[in-house]
């Protein structure tokens, strides 16, 4: 009994536990991966390839019109009021009203799109979609990053060879009206960010606010931006005023956080280097028609075009800066960038000055070090001045009572301050009597401020006094004249007068002084110029040779050519004559030896012949007679005869 009384228990309170834990995750953001594995896939099939017509009003809903590859078609007198769209999936927070994604999305006539948020784009968010908004109306939305009412983003299309934005994606907004949105960061009304044509026409911008660039319209990158019979008026940039930030930001501008040292505007993260654009704010990188990873850059210019717009009183606020050139209270441009205008009215323009590219604080450009001097610039064409009268008042304008003019720095001018007659010098008063006080170093000898001594003046004497006048400019001397009065061409000579210099200027002072000092003044000699002879005309018989050019040397240079070739020709035959005579005495010292060599016979004293070899003699000699050994009596010290052999007599 005891144990099903406590089942029964159990599974009562299991029950209660589960009702409550259930009720308290109705109420909370489930995370999308878990959605997923709960939700009924019809609802995905709903948003996906589908075509749908929204014809009733949509108010407070959380993240539900979002779409993907799909037609939407917006009916007239349609409403989308206080819809948000935040949350933990990639794109959850876009879009407060519609978002879509590689979509078609047609809005018709007379729809309205009040009071909705998100982070990006607070009524729509279109990335990479086609979306054509006609006769719209977006008040009071906003988003907490960028585009208050639109945000819009062109895919890239990669097929082939090409590789850049996708045509296919576009932007046409006509006869819309923008009442007061808001962006925290850029583009109060709409934030452009790549694409290739983007058009707004008959649309009317007032009081659209954000915090950094674009009050009404901020664009990023894209190749042709136009507008046409567009009114922009007072449209604000403001990056000191919390109440047009996210609530991080509004943290970070009152120095409430440890991101900021105070209340710094400059410690604010901005998405650009510049900030103001109270109407548009257009930027442009140097990668037109290329991919934004490439690492190369085009440095094309992308271009801002208006065509009868009006713009009137948008503001910067005290917050625009382009680094030097004006805060851009209108328009400011940045990187490769051109605005073309035509027959636009605008307050305080200059067109002259403008078409000189001269900057004010109305249109501005952006000054960095990243982009070329001349990447900005702009045109004006047939401007109709200022923006005052009715042509420029818009048609949906809220009442005067509701409309505020945003504080702005006033910026003063240099002015005359003399309104009198610039021709004429103005009156000086004369200037009050000052008494000199000596000091112990300006004093003179007696201590008082004048002197009663009358000190002369301090004389310099050269040489002898004279009052002779300095001689002529004379022709040169001739060569037989010393070289004491010999002097160079153009100078003067003067007569030797002691320590006087021997050259003196030939000007003197208009009246005798006590001492002449003389001053030299050498005179510059003219180098001369040789002229070279003009050559004579040439017959028949020279014109032949007159192309050739002929060169002379020097006559010492060929006879001393002349002297070594012959000296070298001596020296050569010297060489000579003693090799051959050196040859000559080997030969006869040869001959001789050969004649000893070949005696075949000899008389000795006695009569008695002696019979030689043609061989050695010192060998194979062989005498007839008595002895037959030449060196027999070497050593003897008889007489003998001598000859080519010692033969001593013998008797018999």
């Amino acid at each position: 009994m005891f144990l099903i009384s406590l089942s029964i228990f159990s599974q009562n309170s299991y029950s209660f536990s589960q009702k409550l834990y259930d009720n308290l995750v109705s109420q909370e953001d489930t995370p999308s991966f878990i959605q997923i594995t709960k939700k009924n896939k019809t609802d995905f099939d709903l948003h996906y390839n589908r075509e749908i017509h929204i014809e009733t009003d949509i108010s407070s809903t959380h993240r539900e019109q979002t779409f993907y590859k799909c037609s939407i078609n917006v009916n007239s007198n349609t409403k989308f009021l206080s819809n948000y769209a935040f949350g933990t999936d990639k794109s959850s927070g876009s879009g407060g009203a519609i978002c879509l994604s590689q979509s078609v999305l047609l809005v018709s006539n007379g729809a309205i799109f009040q009071e909705n948020q998100a982070a990006v784009g607070g009524a729509i968010c279109a990335i990479g979609s086609a979306i054509l908004v006609d006769g719209a109306k977006f008040d009071q939305n906003n988003a907490y990053k960028y585009g208050g009412g639109v945000y819009f983003q062109t895919n890239f299309l990669n097929e082939g060879e090409y590789n850049y934005l996708a045509p296919s994606s576009s932007c046409i907004i006509q006869g819309c009206s923008f009442l007061a949105n808001t962006a925290c960061e850029l583009g109060g009304a709409a934030a452009l960010s790549y694409g290739l044509e983007i058009y707004f026409e008959a649309c009317e911008f007032i009081q659209n606010k954000c915090s950094f660039g674009g009050g009404a319209v901020s664009s990023s990158n894209v190749d042709n931006l136009k507008f046409v019979q567009c009114k922009f008026v007072k449209n604000i940039v403001d990056a000191e005023n919390p109440k047009l930030m996210s609530a991080s930001l509004s943290k970070m501008a009152e120095g409430k956080t440890d991101k900021t040292q105070g209340n710094l505007v400059s410690d604010i993260p901005s998405r650009f280097k510049g900030r103001g654009g109270g109407a548009v704010c257009f930027l442009s990188d140097g990668k037109k028609g290329l991919s934004p990873t490439s690492p190369v850059y085009s440095k094309k210019q992308r271009y801002l075009e208006s065509h009868h717009c009006c713009f009137v009183e948008d503001s910067s606020t005290y917050t625009g800066q382009s680094f030097g050139l004006g805060a851009g209270h209108e328009i400011i441009l940045e990187g490769y960038s051109k605005w073309k205008s035509f027959q636009d009215r605008m307050n305080n323009i200059d067109p002259k000055q403008m078409q000189w590219g001269t900057m004010n604080q109305f249109v501005s450009r952006t000054v960095n070090n990243f982009f070329e001097e001349n990447a900005t610039d702009w045109v004006l064409l047939e401007f109709l001045g200022d923006a005052s009268d009715e042509e420029c008042t818009p048609k949906n304008a809220p009442s005067e009572e509701q409309i505020v003019t945003p504080e702005e720095s006033s910026i003063k001018y240099a002015t005359k301050s003399n309104q009198g007659n610039e021709n004429i010098t103005s009156e000086v008063a004369p200037p009050s009597q000052y008494t000199y006080v000596a000091t112990p170093i300006t004093k003179l000898p007696m201590p008082s401020t004048e002197s009663p001594l009358n000190w002369p003046p301090p004389s310099r004497k050269v040489g002898t006094e004279t009052t002779a006048e300095p001689g002529k400019v004379f022709d040169p001397t001739p060569e037989d004249v010393s070289i004491t009065e010999k002097y160079p061409i153009g100078l003067t000579a003067i007569p030797d007068m002691g320590f006087r210099t021997r050259f003196a200027t030939p000007f003197v002072t208009a009246k005798q002084t006590e001492s002449i000092i003389d001053t030299p003044s050498p005179t510059e000699k003219v180098p001369e110029v040789p002229e070279v002879p003009t050559p004579s005309p040439v017959n028949g018989n020279e014109a032949q040779g007159a192309g050739e050019t002929k060169k002379k040397f020097p006559l010492a240079l060929v006879i001393g050519v002349v002297a070594g070739l012959l000296a070298l020709l001596a020296l050569a035959g010297l060489i000579a004559w003693l090799v051959m005579k050196k040859k000559g005495d080997s030969s006869d010292e040869s001959a001789i030896e050969m004649n000893e060599e070949t005696v075949m016979a000899t008389a000795t004293t006695d009569g008695a012949t002696a019979t030689l070899t043609n061989e050695n003699p010192l060998w194979t000699t062989s005498v007839v007679g008595n002895s037959e050994n030449p060196f027999l009596n070497d050593f003897e010290e008889d007489e003998q005869i001598e000859g080519f052999f010692s033969v001593r007599k013998t008797p018999e």
